[in-house]
């Protein structure tokens, strides 16, 4: 079962970063639009799951509060990575972010001695590897003109990479403490209900602060931000689902690829071309993927 649930959040992850890469073209407010979007998705879908695994309300509304440090730790992660994007190029951070299930991999490993198999071992290695040299090579046009417009001062740089390295460490360990919440701490169901309910209050947080900073600004649907919160919040089940039902050193490696996926799916649908030497890493993604399958 977690191979199927850690294929969907690949694909569903890898979809819906495809849709907000086209969406937030040319919109200032992109990351509090997007944070107001996914949060009211992903809040609804969890009323909606809630009632339907409890029949009422029969949640306890005490793992929300259980659930709320490994919530902070994954908003205080995007926080870190959105402030990096705004100081240092993205082939820079790239490496960097794109490679944080090294700290989930290592954690799962030595803390809750969940051992992958000779063979995933391998096929962890080739993943994270061709990860991090995809990182370097991935840059699109538009990647290049925000580079142009960030001011190359030293402090800056270092700033911004501090930023990077926070990220890389904090959804590292956020994604370890989903994994041993789920070693008979909190059941799946309970865990995604209380982080619907956290993500359901950042939205209205980010809808609040928006209406703050324009008044005139009033929640319109946006088809592409709709549809990649749908993708978004699908992908945010099957992964809790890929956790609870397989181990983390081998499922956070596997959904890490998703960024293969996004790449792919800007080639066909956003016409972005891709160089020889990408098609060569996603290759060797996919080679490590059907590895980590292998038990």
């Amino acid at each position: 079962m977690w191979l199927m649930f850690t294929a969907m959040t690949v694909i569903f992850w890898g979809t819906s970063e495809t849709i907000f890469k086209k969406s937030t073209k040319g919109d200032e407010h992109s990351v509090a639009h997007l944070l107001a979007y996914n949060g009211i998705f992903f809040g609804i879908s969890g009323i909606i799951y809630m009632l339907i695994i409890y029949k009422g309300f029969g949640f306890d509304f005490r793992n929300v509060i259980k659930y709320f440090p490994i919530a902070i730790t994954y908003l205080l992660s995007m926080f870190s990575y959105y402030h990096a994007m705004k100081r240092v190029k993205i082939s820079l951070i790239s490496p960097i972010v794109n490679s944080s299930c090294i700290i989930t991999v290592l954690l799962c490993i030595f803390v809750l001695k969940e051992y992958p198999s000779f063979i995933q071992g391998i096929a962890i290695v080739l993943v994270i590897t061709g990860l991090i040299l995809l990182s370097f090579n991935k840059n699109t046009k538009d990647d290049v003109e925000e580079d142009k417009r960030i001011k190359p001062k030293v402090n800056i740089y270092i700033l911004g990479l501090i930023f990077a390295f926070g990220y890389f460490v904090l959804d590292g360990v956020a994604s370890f403490l989903d994994e041993a919440f789920l070693e008979g701490y909190m059941k799946d169901c309970d865990m995604i209900i209380s982080h619907a309910i956290i993500s359901a209050m950042l939205g209205i947080a980010c809808y609040i602060y928006l209406k703050i900073k324009d008044r005139s600004y009033r929640v319109e649907i946006d088809k592409y931000k709709a549809v990649g919160s749908v993708f978004e919040t699908m992908g945010e089940y099957t992964y809790i689902f890929a956790l609870a039902n397989g181990i983390g050193s081998v499922v956070s490696p596997f959904v890490a690829a998703y960024s293969a996926v996004t790449i792919l799916l800007s080639r066909i649908f956003l016409k972005e071309k891709l160089k020889k030497k990408q098609y060569i890493l996603i290759t060797v993604i996919l080679l490590g993927i059907i590895m980590l399958s292998i038990e």
